[in-house]
């Protein structure tokens, strides 16, 4: 693996390294001992629980640059932004008191820039 130019893996095949070596983190396996330079998450709806097992196992994985593609980054709520950030490393907002704090808490309470704070950032990172 450490000599390919492209390593195309699923959700599917982190969970059965992960049940193979009971560590959801991956650092146990030959993908979790690799340091990729860009990680391209496909289907990233998948992580927007950033203490779901698939977000665990992505974040997980060392990466100097991360990408997110999905169709659906919304399904229920904004909150399910949190994942995203964390897995793309936006800070402060990959951490959650901060994202609660500085983006979705006041998003809840109406205030009148909330709005605008988050349109700014998601243009800041969607194509």
């Amino acid at each position: 693996l450490a000599s390919c130019d492209l390593v195309l893996c699923s959700f599917e095949t982190l969970r059965d390294e992960v049940r193979k070596t009971g560590d959801a983190s991956l650092l146990a396996t030959p993908l979790g001992a690799l340091g990729f330079y860009r990680i391209v998450l496909d289907e990233a709806q998948l992580v927007s629980q950033s203490s779901s097992i698939a977000a665990v196992m992505c974040s997980s994985l060392a990466r100097r640059h991360a990408w997110v593609v999905t169709a659906t980054p919304v399904n229920r709520d904004v909150a399910e932004l949190h994942g995203l950030l964390a897995f793309l490393g936006v800070h402060p907002l990959a951490d959650k008191h901060a994202c609660d704090h500085l983006l979705l808490e006041p998003l809840r309470r109406r205030e009148p820039e909330a709005r605008a704070r988050l349109v700014a950032l998601l243009k800041g990172l969607m194509l």
